[in-house]
Protein backbone atom coordinates (compact mmCIF):
# COMPACT_ATOMS: atom_id res chain seq x y z
CA UNK A 1 0.00 0.00 0.00
CA UNK A 2 2.76 2.35 0.49
CA UNK A 3 5.35 1.71 -2.50
CA UNK A 4 5.99 4.70 -3.81
CA UNK A 5 4.84 7.25 -1.21
CA UNK A 6 7.25 9.29 0.48
CA UNK A 7 5.41 11.39 3.68
CA UNK A 8 7.19 13.05 6.17
CA UNK A 9 5.88 14.41 9.72
CA UNK A 10 6.85 16.07 12.18
CA UNK A 11 5.67 15.27 15.94
CA UNK A 12 5.34 17.61 19.06
CA UNK A 13 4.03 15.17 22.25
CA UNK A 14 2.66 17.73 24.59
CA UNK A 15 3.50 14.64 27.35
CA UNK A 16 7.21 14.13 27.27
CA UNK A 17 9.76 16.58 28.46
CA UNK A 18 10.48 19.32 26.67
CA UNK A 19 14.37 19.21 27.62
CA UNK A 20 16.98 18.81 24.79
CA UNK A 21 13.78 18.63 22.71
CA UNK A 22 12.83 15.07 24.09
CA UNK A 23 8.94 15.82 23.14
CA UNK A 24 9.81 16.51 19.25
CA UNK A 25 10.18 13.49 16.56
CA UNK A 26 10.36 13.45 12.59
CA UNK A 27 8.81 10.33 10.90
CA UNK A 28 9.73 9.30 7.54
CA UNK A 29 7.52 6.92 5.63
CA UNK A 30 9.74 6.25 2.42
CA UNK A 31 9.60 2.82 0.30
CA UNK A 32 7.31 1.38 2.79
CA UNK A 33 9.19 1.86 6.13
CA UNK A 34 8.93 4.40 8.67
CA UNK A 35 11.84 5.54 9.90
CA UNK A 36 12.00 8.00 13.19
CA UNK A 37 14.36 10.54 14.44
CA UNK A 38 14.33 11.93 18.17
CA UNK A 39 14.73 15.21 19.46
CA UNK A 40 14.64 17.33 15.39
CA UNK A 41 11.87 18.61 13.91
CA UNK A 42 12.36 18.53 9.69
CA UNK A 43 11.60 22.06 7.53
CA UNK A 44 10.72 19.18 4.85
CA UNK A 45 7.76 18.44 6.81
CA UNK A 46 4.04 18.08 5.38
CA UNK A 47 2.81 18.76 8.99
CA UNK A 48 3.67 18.87 12.41
CA UNK A 49 1.21 16.48 14.46
CA UNK A 50 0.44 17.95 18.26
CA UNK A 51 -0.45 14.95 20.09
CA UNK A 52 -0.02 13.03 23.68
CA UNK A 53 1.48 9.34 23.77
CA UNK A 54 -1.89 8.11 24.74
CA UNK A 55 -3.94 9.23 21.92
CA UNK A 56 -1.36 7.95 19.58
CA UNK A 57 -1.92 4.65 21.06
CA UNK A 58 -5.80 4.97 21.28
CA UNK A 59 -5.03 5.89 17.48
CA UNK A 60 -2.61 2.91 16.57
CA UNK A 61 -4.59 0.40 18.43
CA UNK A 62 -7.87 1.14 16.25
CA UNK A 63 -9.80 2.59 19.67
CA UNK A 64 -10.25 5.73 18.07
CA UNK A 65 -9.08 6.91 14.52
CA UNK A 66 -7.58 9.97 13.38
CA UNK A 67 -10.24 12.17 12.13
CA UNK A 68 -12.28 11.63 15.57
CA UNK A 69 -8.96 12.58 17.50
CA UNK A 70 -8.73 15.96 15.16
CA UNK A 71 -12.50 16.47 15.60
CA UNK A 72 -12.30 15.67 19.82
CA UNK A 73 -8.85 18.49 19.46
CA UNK A 74 -6.66 15.54 20.99
CA UNK A 75 -5.02 15.80 17.51
CA UNK A 76 -3.52 19.36 16.14
CA UNK A 77 -2.48 19.73 12.76
CA UNK A 78 -0.27 22.80 11.30
CA UNK A 79 0.32 21.45 7.69
CA UNK A 80 -1.83 18.85 5.76
CA UNK A 81 -4.25 17.08 7.07
CA UNK A 82 -4.66 14.98 3.78
CA UNK A 83 -0.87 13.81 4.61
CA UNK A 84 -1.76 12.86 7.88
CA UNK A 85 -4.70 11.34 7.40
CA UNK A 86 -3.15 8.95 4.43
CA UNK A 87 -0.33 8.71 6.48
CA UNK A 88 -2.27 6.39 9.38
CA UNK A 89 -3.94 5.03 6.70
CA UNK A 90 -1.49 3.06 5.05
CA UNK A 91 -0.19 1.92 8.47
CA UNK A 92 -1.67 -1.90 9.51
CA UNK A 93 -4.04 -2.50 12.35
CA UNK A 94 -2.62 -5.97 14.21
CA UNK A 95 -5.03 -7.78 16.59
CA UNK A 96 -2.85 -7.42 20.16
CA UNK A 97 -4.56 -10.87 21.09
CA UNK A 98 -2.16 -13.04 18.82
CA UNK A 99 -0.16 -16.14 19.72
CA UNK A 100 3.70 -15.21 20.07
CA UNK A 101 4.71 -19.00 20.21
CA UNK A 102 1.93 -21.77 19.13
CA UNK A 103 1.86 -25.16 19.45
Amino acid sequence: RAAGKMIILNWVFTDKPTENDQNKFITTLENSVVNHTEGEQSPDAEATITITSETLGQILLGDTDIQVAIDDGKVVIDGSVAKVIEFFTLLELFPSDFNIVTP
